[in-house]
């Protein structure tokens, strides 16, 4: 361990010193043909670290530091194509080596690499999932092989896994402009079970990427009206395919929402806001709600779980029927009509605490109780953000 630490620190002096101690006590310890293979290539000596490096890997063929010593020395001597498969083998044993991984995709330069990178790349990630590193670097990778949704998959993944940076949200909107914002297929506008998603944000880029990506499976189009975001909020709604109308504060929230809805196409149109999802566990059950028109003369109420740390009234704890989701101490019910008609007749009223429940009264359409599926809300849970919309 001195020896190595010393090879790192190019104190090649004390390297030495330990290295021929080492040999002493243990001449066949895997650990000294590394030092060995470490300190001939740091002497420009490429013959002995190669002896040193294969010696170690000879003697421990899980040691990914012997296949990155090996690789190294690949590198030096102008052999991509064999250090490609020597970091390949570090990445193999070793799934955790940002170095493997880093040179995997660094010398991946013809068809037959990529794929062969991306392959282990994406078996790594399905048991490493919160791995940043290979994430950005299998989302370049992708990009490389033209695989623009698959990299903007990843992209979205990524924002919501690790928070919406912005050079991740630079990247995933260059490739959403090349797919373009989601759309209406023909098949589901045609037979009445397309569904848009209608949302007012301002400064929401914290927010935002969770609840879209847990809202883009179940909807065909994403409607986004901003009213004056000066954060990443417009930005990461274009990369998850929203379309963003503009509309000026000045204090009416129905006046906003009205204007999300009049840009919407969809037979459907779902209200959320930016601090809620719905959990996967509901889709299957919230597509048999909508799917082949249904009775389009009908709106949906449907509880929200508004989780909470305080104790206040109505106050639930968990029951464990959404592990995932559950957050908070507890949460507390309410009920809101979220899911209606794409109607001219229906639209919001009141300037605060905004209803579209008066619209439907007068259009006759009941707007009955579904157990289809909950929303989850987590806006309580962020003090900071509650006092921010005492300002609005």
């Amino acid at each position: 361990l001195l020896a190595r630490a010393a090879c790192l620190l190019g104190r090649r002096d004390v390297a030495y010193s330990m290295e021929n101690r080492a040999a002493v006590s243990h001449p066949a310890y895997p650990a000294l043909s590394l030092i060995r293979g470490m300190l001939a290539l740091g002497d420009g000596n490429v013959a002995s670290a190669f002896e040193g490096f294969g010696a170690a890997a000879r003697m421990d063929v899980s040691h990914e530091e012997a296949y990155l010593g090996l690789a190294r020395a690949t590198e030096i001597q102008m052999n991509p194509a064999a250090a490609f498969d020597l970091y390949y083998w570090a990445f193999i044993v070793a799934p955790h080596c940002r170095e493997a991984a880093r040179g995997l995709q660094r010398l991946a330069d013809n068809l037959d690499q990529q794929q062969k990178a991306r392959r282990v790349l994406e078996e790594v990630l399905y048991f490493r999932e919160d791995d940043r590193d290979l994430r950005y670097l299998l989302i370049d990778l992708l990009i490389q092989l033209g695989e623009t949704r698959k990299a903007l998959e990843h992209a979205e993944r990524a924002m919501v896994l690790f928070g919406a940076d912005p050079g991740l949200v630079s990247a995933a909107c260059a490739l959403r402009r090349q797919i373009g914002p989601l759309s209406i297929s023909p098949a589901a506008q045609a037979d009445g079970s397309s569904v848009s998603l209608c949302m007012i944000v301002k400064d929401e880029a914290k927010s935002l990427p969770r609840c879209l990506a847990s809202l883009k499976p179940i909807v065909d189009e994403i409607i986004v009206c901003d009213t004056g975001s000066i954060d990443a909020t417009r930005d990461i709604a274009e990369a998850f395919g929203a379309r963003i109308v503009d509309h000026l504060w000045t204090g009416d929230f129905s006046a906003a929402r009205n204007c999300s809805l009049a840009a919407a196409h969809g037979a459907w149109l779902l209200i959320m806001d930016a601090d809620e999802i719905v959990s996967p566990l509901d889709y299957d059950a919230f597509r048999s709600l909508v799917q082949g028109g249904g009775n389009q003369m009908t709106a949906y109420t449907i509880m929200t779980r508004n989780y909470t740390n305080k104790l206040v009234e109505k106050w639930q704890e968990h029951d464990g029927r959404y592990p995932a989701e559950e957050a908070g101490r507890g949460w507390m019910p309410s009920d809101k009509v979220r899911l209606f008609p794409n109607s001219s007749e229906i639209r919001f009223e009141n300037t605060i605490h905004e209803m579209v429940e008066p619209s439907l009264e007068r259009a006759g359409i009941p707007c009955p109780p579904t157990d289809a599926i909950v929303v989850h809300h987590y806006g309580y849970l962020d003090d900071d953000r509650q006092e921010a919309k005492k300002t609005l």
